[in-house]
C-alpha cells in the first residue's frame, strides 16, 4: 500500500486556489484489525505554505500558476435560460464534438440545447416524467435520450431528428413523449449510463439496491438482468475503453468495479443478494462481478476512529485512467482505475497566494444534496459544485506523478502529525 495526494482548487467565478485538510485513508479492513495496528494514506499538500521545503513551496506555486492560467482560458459563460426550478441532471452528446446538451430538474422538463447555437432557447423540449429528474443520458449514437427520477420509472424518447431539422428557424420538437417507459425499479432512479459502443445496452441503478442491465433489442419490455444489492446504489458509469467494465457506488460508501459478463450471466442469481460489509465473501464478490474493491474508509489528525462516508456519484475521465467519486460530508476524491487506493483528494482551503481563508468566507463542502463532477475532455481537469454555489475547478496532475507522492505512515506517526502543534515537512521527502 503507498499513500494519496491532495490537490488544490480554483472556484469559479472566484478564482480562488484552495487546498483540503489532512484526511487520510486506512487499509484497515476489520475492527478487529483496527484496534490492532493501522497504516494510514496520508495526502500530499500540494500548496501548503507552512511547508519548510522550498523545493515543495516552488512546485505548489507553479501548480498554482497552471491552475490560475487554466482558468483564465475558460471562454465567457452563456445563460441558459428555460427551466423554472432546480437543475439536477446535464449530459453532453456523445462523441468529440458535444453539439448537443440535455438538463433537467424539479420542473420535470427535459430540455435540448444546440450548444454550437445562440442558446437563446432550447431547441426541442421531452416530456412526461412526474417527479423530479435525477438522471439523463444519450445512447452512443446520441438518436435515444433516457431519463429517471424520483417517479421510478426510466423514460426513453427518440431524438434522432436532431441531426436534421427541417427548417434552421423551427425547433426540432416541442413536448415530446417518450417512445418507451420501463418500469423495472421499486424505488427513485439515482443513475444511467449508456452502453459506449452499443446503442441497444445501458445500465440503471436505483435506492431499491438494483443494478440493471437493459438491452432494448427485446421484442418485449427491454430484457434486463440484475443485480441487487442491500444497500441504496447511488450511480454506475461504464469504463469509456473497456465496455465490459462498469464503476458503482452505494450509500454505503462502497466503490465497485465490476465485469459485466460476470455480474449479469445466466448463472448469476438474481435473488441472491450482495452483501456488503468488511468481511464480505470472495464468492458474494465474484457473482456480482466485482474485479476491484476501492479503498474507503478514512480518518482525520488525532483520531484513532474511522468512517466510511456516503459515496454518491462517480466520474470517469475520457481514457478510463483514472475516476472520481464524490463522498458526502468528504472530499472527492481520484482512483486510478487499477489501484484500490486513493492517488489525490482535492479540495479548497487556502487562497492562491497560500493565505487562509478569509473569516467568514465560506469554501468547497459537501454536506447537503447529491453532487456531481466532470473530467475534462483531455483528464487534466476536474469540476465539482459545492454547498457555497461555486464550481470548483482542480488542475489533475498525472497518475504517475500523484503515485510518487503517496506516503505510507504507521498509526504512531498519523497521530503525531494529527497535533494541532505539529508543523513539520508536510510537503515533499
Amino acid at each position: 500500500m503507498d499513500s494519496i495526494s491532495n490537490l488544490e482548487a480554483t472556484s469559479s467565478p472566484a478564482d480562488q486556489q484552495r487546498i483540503s485538510p489532512a484526511t487520510s485513508f486506512s487499509s484497515s479492513s476489520s475492527a478487529a484489525s483496527q484496534a490492532r495496528s493501522r497504516s494510514i494514506i496520508h495526502p500530499f499538500r500540494i500548496g501548503d505554505f507552512r511547508s519548510s521545503s522550498s523545493a515543495a513551496l516552488d512546485l505548489a506555486r507553479q501548480l498554482s500558476l497552471q491552475i490560475e492560467e487554466s482558468i483564465g482560458r475558460i471562454g465567457s459563460t452563456r445563460k441558459l435560460v428555460g427551466h423554472s426550478s432546480c437543475i439536477n441532471a446535464l449530459t453532453w452528446s456523445s462523441g468529440s464534438d458535444g453539439k448537443w446538451m440535455a438538463s433537467g430538474g424539479d420542473d420535470n422538463k427535459i430540455l435540448l440545447w444546440d450548444m454550437y447555437g445562440d442558446f437563446e432557447a432550447p431547441i426541442a423540449s421531452c416530456q412526461g416524467p412526474r417527479g423530479n429528474i435525477f438522471t439523463i443520458a444519450f445512447n452512443a449514437s446520441n438518436t435515444t435520450l433516457f431519463t429517471a427520477g424520483t417517479d421510478e420509472r426510466i423514460h426513453v424518447y427518440d431524438v434522432s431528428r436532431l441531426g436534421s431539422p427541417s427548417e434552421a428557424d423551427t425547433p426540432y420538437f416541442s413536448n415530446q413523449t417518450a417512445r418507451q417507459r420501463i418500469e423495472q425499479h421499486d424505488d427513485m432512479v439515482r443513475g444511467i449510463s449508456a452502453h459506449p459502443s452499443n446503442d441497444a445496452l445501458f445500465l440503471s441503478c436505483s435506492a431499491d439496491g438494483q443494478i440493471v442491465q437493459h438491452d432494448t433489442r427485446a421484442q418485449s419490455n427491454f430484457s434486463t438482468r440484475c443485480i441487487d444489492h442491500n444497500c441504496e446504489i447511488n450511480d454506475v458509469k461504464y469504463h469509456p475503453l473497456t465496455h465490459d467494465l462498469f464503476i458503482s457506488c452505494d450509500e454505503n460508501g462502497g466503490v465497485w468495479l465490476h465485469d459485466a459478463r460476470q455480474a449479469f450471466s445466466s448463472a448469476t442469481s438474481a435473488n441472491n443478494t450482495f452483501v456488503q460489509s468488511n468481511g464480505i465473501s470472495n464468492v458474494s464478490m465474484e457473482r456480482r462481478g466485482v474485479v476491484q474493491k476501492y479503498v474507503n474508509l478514512i480518518t482525520k489528525p488525532g483520531y484513532t476512529g474511522l468512517c466510511r462516508p456516503e459515496a454518491s456519484s462517480i466520474a470517469v475521465d475520457a481514457e478510463g485512467d483514472r475516476f472520481a467519486v464524490t463522498f458526502l460530508q468528504h472530499l472527492p476524491t481520484i482512483y486510478s482505475i487499477n489501484d484500490p487506493y486513493p492517488i489525490a483528494t482535492v479540495s479548497g482551503k487556502h487562497l492562491p497566494d497560500g493565505s487562509s481563508i478569509p473569516v467568514g468566507e465560506r469554501t468547497y463542502n459537501n454536506s447537503s444534496t447529491t453532487k456531481h463532477g466532470s473530467f475534462s475532455p483531455l483528464g487534466t481537469h476536474y469540476v465539482a459544485g459545492s454547498d457555497d454555489f461555486r464550481s470548483y475547478v482542480w488542475h489533475i496532475p498525472s497518475n504517475e506523478w500523484l503515485l510518487e507522492r503517496r506516503r505510507k505512515m504507521t498509526e504512531a506517526d498519523w497521530l503525531e502529525e494529527g497535533n494541532p502543534n505539529f508543523e513539520g515537512p508536510l510537503i515533499g521527502s
